[in-house]
């Protein structure tokens, strides 16, 4: 969807040899960013070689207090031109996986387009088969502070591991004190809880 949005006069698009030049370029090469080879659709935020800051889920667990990060995030985003791109009349996108209110709370003048799926078991599926298998280590070292979350610790110590083997190294240790949700009862359990919270907050 966010590709097709991208066609649309008005949204910016991460060109990129990465992502693809143009929105409808999703045919894998010696390119393209590694989690394109299990969802080709999926793109990182380029802006002349350079990243977007990362917002919200993808961010928060690197730090003790998110608040620490807004005025970094600010000063990139400006450097980094995503400010001028804005400023041109552009709309840059943000996919994130948060709801409506947490994101006006910290942009009230974002244009949200939401996406509710009507047929949960098969977004459940699609994320096993996309999301599951990509790395879960992510090195954001123009974004992280100068000291390592829990979170971060457990990726510093997995950088090789896929998000779902990071999720069963890490849940095995703990199952020992007590049974433990396989990873896909994990998933479907978190992705139906993500499903109701939009539902419930319009």
């Amino acid at each position: 969807m966010a590709r097709q949005m991208a066609m649309e006069d008005g949204v910016y698009w991460y060109s990129d040899p990465g992502n693809g030049l143009t929105p409808d370029a999703t045919t894998l090469n010696e390119h393209s960013i590694s989690r394109r080879k299990f969802a080709p659709n999926h793109f990182d935020r380029m802006v002349n070689g350079k990243m977007l800051p990362p917002l919200f889920n993808v961010i928060e667990p690197y730090y003790n207090d998110i608040n620490e990060y807004y005025p970094l995030f600010e000063k990139l985003f400006i450097e980094r031109g995503g400010l001028e791109i804005m400023d041109g009349g552009q709309y840059l996108m943000y996919p994130v996986h948060v709801i409506k209110p947490k994101i006006r709370a910290k942009f009230p003048n974002a244009k949200i387009v939401e996406i509710i799926p009507d047929d949960i078991e098969k977004v459940i599926q699609h994320y096993l088969n996309t999301v599951s298998n990509f790395p879960a280590y992510l090195s954001l070292k123009d974004f992280r502070p100068n000291y390592l979350t829990s979170h971060a610790q457990r990726l510093e110590q997995n950088k090789d591991a896929t998000m779902r083997e990071l999720y069963d190294r890490f849940h095995l240790a703990w199952g020992l004190f007590g049974e433990i949700p396989d990873y896909e009862d994990h998933v479907r359990t978190t992705l139906t809880r993500l499903v109701q919270e939009r539902v419930q907050n319009p």
